[in-house]
């Protein structure tokens, strides 16, 4: 399936298996005024009793921006196993949170897949952008250098050990033994400048999170590399 992220809102391939996932059993047989048209195959929140005011989303393009499918996707794995399973779990709970928050704002009844819901007392509108907004900027599946792994907003990437290798106390460490007289104290100077150069660069640049180069998945622009700004921070 091609992921359709808020870079390229392009249209995808229908995944009938979304849908099934977040369905729930609604079908209307006799319609008066006010009430809803429901495929009951269709829906992915709701519905609440006696629905009359509907919306439509493409849920696929929500699913497709959702950072944790992504990285689900980009590394090809299973959903219904180990670590893809895990993803589309956050995935799903991401979307389904989102769409209660839209259908909240909105005061809707129900939310279904494009072209799965018709009549009502308002004007069926497409809110898959809406649901969009509210999902999860990043998904940080590295190792953390900085900041937590919940971060929302503000997640930058560093290669730590590049930011290493330019300290000089850490390449003298790297040749002794554990035993010789200088390893704890050279350890502990590296470690200090490491940390004060790094903490420099996230309060500088107000970051919430740091994490290892290649560990963070991003539905907007990608993360930005700080590992230039880290090095830049050392003493000189």
């Amino acid at each position: 399936m091609q992921i359709i992220t808020s870079r390229s809102l392009r249209a995808g391939a229908t995944t009938l298996s979304l849908l099934v996932i977040l369905t729930l059993p609604v079908l209307a047989t006799e319609v008066s005024d006010g009430e809803l048209i429901i495929d009951k195959a269709t829906v992915v929140f709701g519905p609440l009793s006696n629905p009359t005011r509907g919306a439509e989303v493409d849920i696929n393009q929500v699913y497709g921006n959702h950072p944790a499918f992504m990285r689900m996707e980009e590394l090809g794995l299973d959903r219904s196993e180990g670590r893809g399973k895990q993803l589309f779990s956050q995935a799903k709970k991401g979307v389904k949170s989102a769409l209660a928050a839209v259908a909240d704002s909105e005061d809707l009844d129900v939310i279904a897949h494009l072209g799965g819901v018709s009549g009502g007392e308002i004007a069926i509108e497409d809110q898959t952008l809406a649901v969009i907004d509210l999902l999860p900027v990043y998904h940080i599946d590295g190792s953390l250098w900085a900041g937590k792994a919940k971060a929302r907003d503000d997640v930058a990437e560093m290669d730590k050990e590049a930011v290493l290798q330019a300290i000089p106390a850490y390449r003298d460490w790297l040749s002794l033994d554990p035993d010789d007289t200088h390893y704890h104290f050279l350890k502990a100077e590296w470690e200090k400048i490491y940390q004060h150069a790094l903490k420099a660069v996230v309060r500088d640049e107000v970051l919430q999170a740091v994490v290892q180069t290649g560990g963070v998945t991003s539905r907007l622009e990608p993360a930005p590399d700080i590992t230039d700004m880290v090095i830049a921070a050392l003493p000189t």
